[in-house]
């Protein structure tokens, strides 16, 4: 939510003396902080519902949502099929229809390819904008890339093809980790402060 709130004042003859000056502040201001009280107690503040879709390649090439249990996400029977759940796309409609917030999708395959490559994402966020009017996130995959024929491309370039196609946000992990990483390693660890750079939580806790 974003508010602008502009404070009112009346308009004070100019004193002739300057603790009648200060007096006349002292009742502005006392005015301007009684109007935003005012502004302030109509506000309600609810929780947002996002709906989070883990999505991934199945074997047969198809993007599912999927859920994994302690990152597996395959069933156990015998084919091994990875856990479907249903299309992205209808997922997300249906979310939108219950009430959902905001609606954010996970590649969590994303990594291990060229993510501008990956078109069947690509359309499930084309797809998914024509239809689901709340924020869409996309995570997975954004970071800095070469491709086969060595042309670089960096995790700017992703993120823009991504929103080009209907993301209203990204969601970006292990970027902000080693964005955090070389953060420290140049401003912040020393002998003092050596110790809050033990593990990646904290240091994403410390400098985001």
């Amino acid at each position: 939510m974003y508010m602008q709130f502009s404070s009112i004042q009346r308009r004070v003859e100019k004193p002739t003396q300057g603790k009648a000056s200060k007096l006349a502040k002292r009742v502005i201001a006392s005015e301007s902080r009684t109007i935003l009280h005012v502004f302030l107690d109509f506000i309600f503040y609810a929780p947002a519902v996002i709906a989070c879709l883990d999505v991934r390649t199945n074997d047969k090439g198809d993007l599912v949502v999927t859920k994994g249990d302690q990152y597996d996400v395959r069933e156990q029977t015998k084919e091994n099929e990875v856990r479907n759940l249903g299309k992205p796309v209808e997922l997300a409609g249906q979310y939108y229809k219950d009430g959902a917030d905001e609606v954010s999708f996970l590649n969590i395959t994303g990594f291990r390819d060229f993510p501008l490559g990956d078109l069947p994402m690509l359309q499930v966020l084309r797809h998914t904008s024509e239809n689901v009017f709340v924020p869409l996130t996309v995570g997975g995959g954004i970071r800095d890339f070469t491709d086969a024929n060595g042309r670089y491309y960096s995790s700017l370039e992703v993120a823009s093809e991504y929103f080009r196609s209907g993301a209203d946000k990204i969601s970006i992990g292990s970027d902000a980790v080693y964005a955090a990483e070389e953060y420290i390693k140049t401003k912040v660890c020393n002998t003092t402060s050596l110790k809050l750079c033990k593990d990646r939580k904290e240091q994403l806790r410390t400098n985001f």
